[in-house]
C-alpha cells in the first residue's frame, strides 16, 4: 500500500467557492489567522549537509500547518522512521526517491529493507508530490549529483521543532561547508527529542543501490499556479488556505494594504476573509487548500481553479500562455 495521494489534474475549472468582486475589506493585522511572511523573514538553518528554513510554524497560526524549504545534498536521507504528522514533499528541483509502509508490515526480524519495501519506492522529480500520512514508517533519499530542493509540509505542525532543536542559524548562503557539524546533534540528545516527540527509528537509511530501479512509482504532479498578471478580482474562499509564492512576485493586498512578496514569500489566508492578488509576467504560486482534516484538494474540487491562472472571476485565458495546473492535492 503506497502512501495515499491524489492528483488534481488541469482542466478548465471555474471558481465555485471563491466569491468574487468583495468589497469588505478589514485591516489584515486584525484578522485572526492571518499570517504574512516575506522570504527575508525566514531563518535559515544549518544542519548535516542540509539548509533548512521555516517558512511558517505552527506558532504563526493555530498550528495546523508548518511549511519548511530545504535544500538537500546528493545522497543525503534520514533513517526510515515514523512521526505522528502527515509530511509532504514537493520537489522543486533534484531526484527525491520517498518509501513509505505501515508500520505493522515491517519485517522486525532482521533489516526492514527487504525487496517488498525497496519496491514502495516512488521517484519525484521537479513538481513531483508525495504525501505520507501520520504513523507510517517512512524516508527519503536524493538522488543523482546535484542538491534537491524540497518543499516539506507538516500536519500538524510540529516537524519543524527538530530544525530548531538540531540546527543552528545559518551564516551564508546554500549549503553548509564541508565537514559542518552541528553542535547540539549527539545521538543521546537526537533519542530523547525524538522520544518527546513521537518519533520512532524503525531501520537504517534506505541502500544506495535502492533506488535504481525504472519500475518505482510515479509521484503525484503539481505544478506552480500561474498568477494572472494584472489584478484579480476581490476574493474570498470558503476555507483556509496557503499561497506560497514559488517563482516571480506577486503583492498580496487585504485590508487596503498591499505586501510584495518575492519567491519564497508565503500568505495564511483564513475562511471568509476578502483578498487580491496582484502580479506580474510570470509569477506562479502553489495553493494549499485546509480543511478540518488538514490539506485537501475537496474543498474546493473542479471548480476551485482555473487551469489558466488564479482569479476570482473565473479567469480568462493568461495571455502568455499558462502551463498546466495541478496545485490542488490531498
Amino acid at each position: 500500500m503506497t502512501p495515499r495521494r491524489t492528483v488534481v489534474r488541469s482542466s478548465c475549472w471555474r471558481p465555485r467557492c471563491f466569491l468574487s468582486c468583495t468589497s469588505v475589506w478589514p485591516d489584515p493585522g486584525m484578522i485572526p489567522g492571518m499570517r504574512i511572511v516575506s522570504a527575508g523573514e525566514r531563518t535559515a538553518y544549518w544542519s548535516e549537509g542540509t539548509r533548512s528554513e521555516i517558512v511558517l510554524a505552527g506558532g504563526d497560526d493555530d498550528g495546523s500547518l508548518a511549511v519548511l524549504a530545504e535544500v538537500l545534498p546528493p545522497g543525503q536521507g534520514p533513517p526510515l522512521h515514523s512521526h505522528p504528522q502527515d509530511e509532504t514533499f514537493i520537489v522543486l528541483s533534484g531526484t527525491l526517491t520517498v518509501w513509505s509502509i505501515r508500520v505493522e508490515e515491517l519485517d522486525d526480524t532482521g533489516d526492514p529493507w527487504t525487496p517488498a519495501l525497496l519496491a514502495r519506492g516512488i521517484r519525484c522529480e521537479a513538481g513531483g508530490v508525495v504525501r505520507v500520512p501520520g504513523g507510517r514508517a517512512h524516508c527519503y533519499r536524493v538522488d543523482g549529483v546535484r542538491p534537491a530542493e524540497v518543499i516539506v509540509l507538516s500536519h500538524p505542525s510540529g516537524l519543524e521543532e527538530w530544525t530548531r532543536a538540531f540546527g543552528v542559524p545559518a551564516t551564508g548562503p546554500g549549503l553548509p561547508p564541508d565537514g559542518f557539524t552541528a553542535p547540539q546533534s549527539d545521538r543521546a540528545r537526537m533519542v530523547a527529542f525524538s522520544a518527546s516527540v513521537g518519533v520512532r527509528r524503525h531501520g537504517p537509511p534506505a541502500p544506495l543501490a535502492a533506488a535504481q530501479d525504472d519500475a518505482l512509482a510515479a509521484p503525484d504532479r503539481i505544478e506552480s499556479l500561474p498568477l494572472r498578471a494584472g489584478v484579480s478580482h476581490g476574493l474570498r474562499l470558503s476555507t483556509d488556505a496557503v499561497y506560497l509564492v514559488v517563482e516571480g512576485r506577486a503583492d498580496f493586498v487585504a485590508g487596503g494594504e498591499r505586501h510584495p512578496l518575492d519567491a519564497g514569500g508565503c500568505v495564511r489566508v483564513p475562511a471568509g476573509v476578502a483578498h487580491v492578488w496582484t502580479a506580474g509576467a510570470g509569477a506562479g504560486a502553489v495553493v494549499l487548500v485546509l480543511d478540518g482534516d488538514g490539506i485537501d484538494g475537496d474543498g474546493l474540487d473542479k471548480d476551485v481553479l482555473d487551469g489558466d491562472g488564479l482569479d476570482g472571476d473565473g479567469l480568462g485565458p493568461d495571455p502568455a500562455g499558462a502551463r498546466p495546473t495541478r496545485a490542488v492535492f490531498r
